[in-house]
C-alpha cells in the first residue's frame, strides 16, 4: 500500500512539474493603451466647413442647485452642483454621488443624455434629494439664463434651478 501511495505521489508530481516547465506561448502584441484610430471626418454636404457640436456660452460652467420644482434645496451635506463643459459634457454632484452624463442644446431647447452616477449611499435626506434632481435632469425639455441664474424646464414647468459660482 506504501509504494502503491509513494507511485501515485510520485506520478501527480511529476505532471505537475512537467505542466509547470511547458513553454507558454509569448504574449501577442496589443494595442492596450493605444489611442483608437481616429475616424475620418465628415464631409460637408455643401462643400463648407464641418463644425463639431458645441454647448451655448451662457450654459457653461458650474452651478450650484438651489430649488427643486420650487422648493428651496435644504442644506443637507455635499451641495449638488452641475458642470456643464463647451463640448456638452456634463456632470457634478447629486448630492451624495458624483454623476456624469451629455447634454445637446439648440434654441433654447435642452436635453441630457443617460446620466451614470457613483453608488455611495448616504443619509436618506440627502438620497431623496439626489434622487429627485437626476430624475428632472432627465425630464428637462428648455432652458433660460437670466443674469447669474440656469431654471431648466420641462415644457411650461420649471424642474430645477441653480445659480452660477465661480468655484
Amino acid at each position: 500500500m506504501k509504494t502503491t501511495t509513494a507511485c501515485l505521489a510520485a506520478l501527480a508530481l511529476g505532471s505537475t512539474l512537467a505542466a509547470c516547465s511547458s513553454p507558454t506561448p509569448a504574449p501577442e502584441p496589443t494595442t492596450a493603451g493605444a489611442p483608437p484610430a481616429a475616424a475620418p471626418a465628415p464631409a460637408p454636404a455643401d462643400g463648407g466647413t464641418v463644425t463639431a457640436p458645441s454647448t451655448p456660452a451662457d450654459l457653461v460652467g458650474r452651478w450650484i442647485l438651489v430649488a427643486v420644482d420650487g422648493a428651496p434645496v435644504p442644506e443637507l451635506g455635499r451641495v449638488p452642483t452641475l458642470e456643464i463643459a463647451e463640448d456638452g459634457s456634463a456632470g457634478g454632484v447629486g448630492g451624495v454621488n458624483r454623476f456624469r452624463t451629455q447634454l445637446q442644446a439648440a434654441d433654447g431647447r435642452l436635453a441630457f443624455g443617460e446620466t451614470a452616477a457613483t453608488k455611495m449611499a448616504g443619509p436618506p435626506a440627502a438620497m431623496e434629494l439626489e434622487a429627485a434632481y437626476l430624475t428632472r435632469l432627465q425630464k428637462v425639455t428648455g432652458f433660460t439664463v437670466e443674469g447669474g441664474t440656469l431654471r431648466l424646464f420641462s415644457g411650461e414647468d420649471e424642474l430645477l434651478r441653480f445659480t452660477r459660482t465661480e468655484e
